[in-house]
């Protein structure tokens, strides 16, 4: 992973920051070559929005300085102005790495989010018996092709509402797995969790299933937990 502060760390040279998110970039996109997309994809995320903070902060801290003219433009007949403060050697090197930066975690965030669609479009959801009207807290069945088995995590969710904002995230923990079979169904799946968990004796139980073989840690299960709290959030919109 890289650091949060990688641009700021140690030395500013640019051809050391180059190689140093150069490396990063080649690692992240092995991934996912490999498929293998979090939290390769979560994090390169957030590189680029710091990336861009910074961009936005820099262009906004320019703007607020005062300005003088500087010559005439003859041919469009207008005036032409430079900064009266001009950038120090660190702040010109930081923003020429970030220049730099920008697009190449750009390109590479956008083949993660194309590979991250085509996996979601190849899952869909159900909801497993009779759906209870608290849902915030049930299982999550994964239907694994690849071990040819069906997998079972306790799930809960984590409402973040804010004037920006108002999203679920789905935590989960694995309970257990299940060979599938005749006797392996996802309802009778659900009654055996039931049995073992008396203290949710009507859970909310989804199953995500896909017919195509994904590596489960790394993508499998955040895009099951992704579905599910799309799904959860548009069930909660159409109650209410």
């Amino acid at each position: 992973m890289l650091s949060k502060n990688w641009i700021t760390e140690t030395n500013l040279d640019h051809e050391y920051k180059r190689y140093v998110l150069l490396g990063y970039l080649k690692k992240v996109n092995q991934k996912f070559d490999q498929s293998l997309l979090y939290p390769h994809l979560a994090d390169l995320a957030v590189h680029y929005r710091l990336l861009k903070e910074l961009e936005e902060v820099k262009q906004g801290i320019q703007a607020q300085f005062p300005k003088a003219m500087s010559g005439l433009d003859w041919q469009k007949m207008e005036a032409k102005y430079s900064d009266l403060v001009e950038d120090t050697p660190t702040m010109g090197a930081i923003q020429e790495i970030i220049a730099y930066a920008i697009p190449l975690m750009f390109t590479c965030l956008e083949d993660g989010k194309t590979i991250n669609d085509f996996y979601k479009e190849q899952l869909y959801i159900e909801s497993i018996g009779i759906a209870p009207l608290y849902n915030d807290e049930g299982y999550l069945l994964l239907l694994n092709v690849g071990d040819n088995c069906t997998m079972a995590y306790r799930y809960n969710v984590t409402i973040f509402d804010n004037p920006d904002a108002h999203f679920k995230n789905v935590n989960t923990v694995f309970v257990g797995s299940y060979k599938s079979s005749i006797s392996s169904t996802d309802v009778l799946i659900k009654r055996s969790l039931v049995r073992r968990n008396a203290e949710l004796p009507n859970p909310a139980t989804y199953a995500v299933k896909t017919d195509m073989p994904i590596p489960v840690n790394e993508t499998l299960l955040p895009l099951a937990k992704q579905m599910l709290a799309e799904y959860l959030d548009q069930d909660h919109k159409e109650v209410n």
